[in-house]
């Protein structure tokens, strides 16, 4: 440093001296100077703040140079920012802030630093976890000096910051619930879905769910597909505790809104009459950027209600189905326990979903009796075995065909179910669960070539249009540019899925290494990730043997990109230790590369077509040459020629022939004497073919010169330039200069007009009074009279006056229409047959009148239906009236009398009358009818059904054996009972959906989902790094989020060289110990 400070400073005294001269502190007699000092105020800052330090001189006197260090406590402190400030304006400053925990100045200055004031500001960032507290920054200085070299003693005073713990406003994210019931018996299935709509992008978290583990058994829990599915998540679901449920999550993206979060089902196992709660109780809960988050308790409220045990009662069932049959059949069965003789049954199923065929017997010694009436989804028959049944029975057989391809169910129900003795039975009807299945052709799959699309392997249904059909598009025609062997290690290979390479570490340590050849030049991108403890488990990426680059710990999907040569060879390894358990480190990559290119960006050359490498097709035809001409040119004495010959402007085609130099062919020159203008020359000889020649020039002896001046031109005389004439030959620079005729400038004509004078077209010239102008008298006024006219009730008058026809020229003075002279009249109303008016006026002076006649407003006619006499009343055809007057076309018709029919007498129905014989009139209402009541219904109970969110239900209801009498009410299906859901959008990485609902009593949904975006990538150029400096690789950006591929690379810090002191003698300068940097 010394010996840097006494060279510089030597140098900047002299050039001082030399162009400033050297000021002088003067101090008074017996004053002694203050001593110097550096010193710096003590500050308050939050955790997570920053921090302005400004450290200043005081009483600096002729300061030549000084290293300044400030000594921090680093993993408490980070040094975001440094700056100089104005005492050391116009000084060599240099700052070093490379070695963490300290900071470096070092200043020179060759006119001195002087006076107090501010030198060097420091902002420290306080740490997120720093400790509130006071915390000491040493000042220290090293070697200070004066201009002149003597060393100066500085005192220097220590500063502090004092750490305050920063104030935290800690978002809530709110979790909601939805439960398919709240009143629960023993057996049931109890599902809480666990939601958020504002999740502050909480990237982590736990969450525990407290039950009751005697009156509920865990069946499931599941993490919804939002946490699933965020990048790079993980979990665990810790359910072997009954009664508890611990569920802890991580992910490095954060979560605004999941529905669900997790998803739990519980079984009832006690029959109990009870009230009980499940609480659902988030906790440590973080942001992507690791704030605190806090999380709102759930808690379920249920009821659990106890049921009388059942009586075990014989089944009455109907058999399952699952199949792809064009038609099925299913049996109805009554256990041999029913003892079953007789009954009245339905049957219910889907009609949208089945079609009812046939229902058939099967046991001999019984019948069934199918009501021919059956709706669509209901059918109705009737069982009778004499003696009743003994063994498992089917009671009746019953054939559908499908509809549509889906499960369903058929029901069945009964009525009157009596034992051989007339007992009545009480049973248990079980429904069937029918699967119907396509009848699945399988199709083989066909690879598609360069023109001809293929698909997958898929399969159709002979039935309908059911198909897996997934059509591939044509390849296009491709040229093979290069050929990149990849070999994955036999004994621990990487797993392959989905374009991506895994390797997670096994129980024992283990090696797993991938191999990349390539045959020509090209470049490899390798992106990676991995998750392992940091210096352990490493992903390393090597080239011909040589280590590029090992990666440890967390590390999110990055990338390198390698530029390889013919023949190099590229490993990628993972070494795994097993330092922890089975499946905890994980490392992946995929590779980015081309082996091929579509033949369309390959351009044919001139003797050589664009072929497809997989099909042999011609893609585009070679070019052919671009022929280019060149002459030839003939071989001179001392160089070589050619003959005629083309060249390719695409390719190196030539048809070039050499010819050689030829020699030189003398000839013998005589001497000639120069003139004024003419060189001379000795004797000399030349080439007769080339350029070659002896020839000695002999300067010409110039011109002897007389001057003469210039004369300029005019428009009618001629000039010349200044010009010199020889005295010794007829040499002259005399040029004329001819005249310049006139510089014409063309006038139009103008004609006189009333008053004014004009003149024919003319010219005139801009540098001389030349005109052909020629003026033409003003004309005068040409007069018309005009008589006068007297104004009227809407137009104007005017006086007797005089106009000119050449002009605008007038004696015109107007007179005011005089308006009208009105008389008002009344209206009057027209009537049907007569005209009438509205109110109107008219003028006395002239035909103006307001009158509008309105015409006669006609019969306001009121149609009459005709009414046909009856056998008692009077009757008349169609007639009109009019209501404002008297107007009629009405004619009477008379009465007819009764035209009578003889009835037969009718028995009564169930609910339809009878009656005896009798007489009506086919005119009118006359009748001898007597009636008989109706029967009354035989009737049939059946129970009621819920409806449900799709489907419809009914009231318990009953239908008589005798008719279709039935009190069946349809009970519409209830529609669904919505939540709405905001909707989210997609970011980068994680999908989103639009604004849906789901309902709280089914599993209806309007979700959508809206795939991730993926990132909108920026190109950032790699800057090496320097000795003071960072630097980075080449990297990218996403525009819309926060990835970033940026990996830095870390300042290289001086590569130093120690240079010993060196003390000064009386005429040399010395210097200390010092060190500098050779890059």
């Amino acid at each position: 440093m010394k010996k840097f400070l006494t060279t510089l400073l030597f140098v900047l005294t002299i050039a001082t001296a030399i162009f400033c001269g050297s000021p002088t502190v003067i101090y008074a007699q017996n004053e002694q100077p203050a001593q110097p000092q550096v010193v710096a105020n003590d500050i308050n800052a939050k955790q997570n703040t920053s921090a302005a330090i400004t450290i200043s001189a005081k009483d600096f006197v002729d300061i030549g140079g000084l290293e300044l260090f400030v000594f921090y406590d680093d993993d408490l402190f980070e040094l975001a920012n440094q700056s100089t400030q104005t005492l050391l304006s116009g000084t060599m400053s240099t700052v070093d802030v490379n070695t963490l925990g300290e900071a470096k100045l070092y200043a020179i200055s060759s006119t001195g630093i002087n006076g107090s004031g501010a030198m060097w500001k420091l902002t420290f960032k306080v740490k997120a976890d720093t400790p509130a507290g006071k915390y000491p920054f040493t000042i220290a200085l090293g070697e200070v000096y004066t201009k002149t070299l003597e060393p100066v003693s500085v005192k220097t005073q220590n500063f502090y910051i004092n750490v305050t713990e920063k104030d935290q406003q800690i978002n809530t994210v709110n979790f909601y619930s939805s439960i398919n019931k709240s009143s629960l018996v023993q057996g049931d299935t109890l599902e809480i879905k666990y939601y958020t709509n504002n999740g502050y992008n909480f990237a982590s978290g736990d969450f525990e769910i407290n039950y009751d583990e005697k009156l509920f058994k865990l069946k499931s829990i599941t993490l919804g597909n939002a946490l699933k599915n965020a990048e790079s998540a993980v979990y665990s679901i810790n359910d072997s505790i009954d009664g508890y449920v611990k569920v802890s999550f991580a992910a490095l993206s954060g979560i605004s809104s999941a529905n669900p979060v997790l998803t739990a089902q519980y079984e009832v196992v006690q029959n109990v009459s009870e009230q009980t709660s499940i609480e659902f109780l988030p906790s440590s809960i973080y942001d992507v950027d690791l704030n605190q988050l806090n999380g709102k308790k759930v808690a379920n409220n249920f009821n659990i209600v106890y049921q009388e045990k059942p009586q075990d009662l014989p089944d009455i069932s109907v058999a399952n189905y699952s199949g792809c049959s064009s038609d099925f059949s299913v049996d109805i069965t009554a256990d041999k326990k029913t003892s079953l003789a007789a009954g009245d049954f339905v049957v219910t199923y889907d009609a949208n979903i089945l079609e009812f065929k046939e229902a058939i017997k099967v046991v001999d010694n019984a019948m069934i009796v199918v009501n021919p009436n059956n709706k669509n989804g209901t059918i109705k028959f009737s069982f009778i075995c004499q003696d009743g049944i003994s063994e498992d029975t089917v009671i009746a057989r019953l054939s559908f065909k499908p509809k549509q391809v889906t499960s369903t169910s058929i029901s069945i129900t009964g009525n009157k179910l009596v034992d051989a003795d007339l007992n009545s039975i009480a049973v248990d009807y079980v429904s069937s669960v029918i699967t119907l299945k396509h009848d699945a052709i399988l199709h083989e799959g066909k690879e598609p070539t360069c023109t001809d699309i293929g698909w997958y392997a898929y399969e159709t249904c002979s039935r309908c249009d059911y198909t897996t059909y997934k059509e591939i598009a044509p390849l296009g025609h491709r040229i093979k540019i290069n050929q990149i062997d990849l070999i994955n290690d036999a004994n621990y290979p990487f797993d392959f899925a989905d374009g991506i390479y895994s390797s997670t570490n096994k129980d024992h340590s283990s090696i797993s290494v991938f191999t990349i050849t390539t045959e020509k030049d090209c470049q490899i991108t390798i992106h990676y990730t991995v998750s392992s403890e940091t210096n352990y488990d490493k992903l390393i990426i090597a080239k011909n043997n040589n280590e590029i680059d090992s990666y440890s710990g967390e590390v999110a999907w990055a990338q390198t990109t390698l530029d390889l040569k013919a023949n190099d060879i590229v490993t990628i390894s993972y070494k795994k230790d097993s330092s922890v358990s089975k499946g905890a480190d994980t490392a992946s990559f995929k590779l980015e590369y081309i082996t091929e290119k579509p033949a369309e960006e390959i351009e044919p050359t001139c003797t050589k077509d664009v072929v497809c490498d997989y099909c042999n097709t011609i893609v585009k035809e070679k070019l052919g040459h671009n022929s280019i001409h060149h002459d030839g040119q003939k071989a001179t004495c001392l160089e070589k020629g050619w003959n005629a010959y083309e060249t390719c402007s695409r390719c190196d085609y030539t048809t070039y022939v050499e010819k050689p130099a030829l020699g030189h062919n003398i000839v013998s020159h005589d001497a000639k004497e120069p003139t004024c203008l003419e060189k001379g020359w000795e004797e000399y000889e030349t080439c007769s073919r080339c350029d070659y020649s002896t020839y000695v020039e002999k300067s010409a002896l110039g011109h002897s010169l007389t001057q003469y001046p210039a004369k300029k031109p005019t428009c009618t005389e001629i000039g010349w330039n200044a010009y010199e004439e020889c005295s010794r030959c007829d040499h002259t620079t005399y040029v004329e200069v001819p005249a310049l005729g006139h510089d014409k400038v063309h006038h139009e004509a103008k004609a006189p007009t009333c008053t004014t004078i004009g003149w024919d077209e003319y010219d005139t010239c801009s540098r001389c009074n030349y005109s052909t102008y020629v003026e033409k008298e003003a004309l005068g006024h040409e007069l018309t009279q005009h008589d006068a006219k007297e104004p009227t009730c809407l137009e104007k008058g005017w006086e007797t006056y005089e106009t000119c026809s050449r002009c605008d020229y007038s004696t015109y003075v107007e007179k005011s229409a005089l308006g009208h002279s009105l008389t008002q009249y009344p209206a009057k109303k027209p009537t049907c047959t007569e005209i009438g008016w509205n109110a109107y006026e008219e003028c006395s002076r002239c035909d103006h009148t307001t009158y509008v006649e309105v015409p006669a407003l006609g019969h306001d006619k009121v149609h009459h239906e005709a009414k046909a006499p009856t056998c008692t009343t009077i009757g008349w055809d169609e007639y009109e009236t009019c209501p404002r007057c008297n107007y009629s076309t009405y004619v009477e018709k008379e009465a007819l009398g009764h035209d009578l029919t003889q009835h037969d007498a009718k028995e009564p129905t169930c609910l339809e009358k009878g009656w005896e014989e009798y007489e009506t009139c086919n005119r009118c209402d006359y009748s001898t009818y007597a009636e008989k009541p109706a029967l009354g219904h035989n009737l049939v109970q059946y129970p009621a059904q819920k409806p449900t969110c799709t489907e419809i239900g009914w009231n318990a209801y009953e239908e008589c054996l005798r008719c279709d009498h039935t009190t069946y009410v349809e009970k519409p299906a209830l529609g669904h009972d919505t939540i709405e859901h905001e909707a989210k959008s997609p970011t980068c990485t994680s999908k989103g959906w639009d604004a849906y609902e789901t309902c709280n009593r089914c599993d209806h949904t309007t979700y959508a989902e809206k795939p991730a975006l993926g990132h909108d990538i920026k190109q950032h150029e790699a800057k090496e790094a320097t000795c003071t400096e960072i630097g980075w690789n080449a990297y990218e950006t996403c525009s819309r989020c926060d990835y970033s591929t940026y990996v830095e690379k870390s300042a290289l810090g001086h590569s130093l060289t120690q240079y010993p002191a060196k003390k000064p003698t009386c005429t040399e300068i010395g210097w200390n110990a010092y060190e500098e940097c050779l890059r």
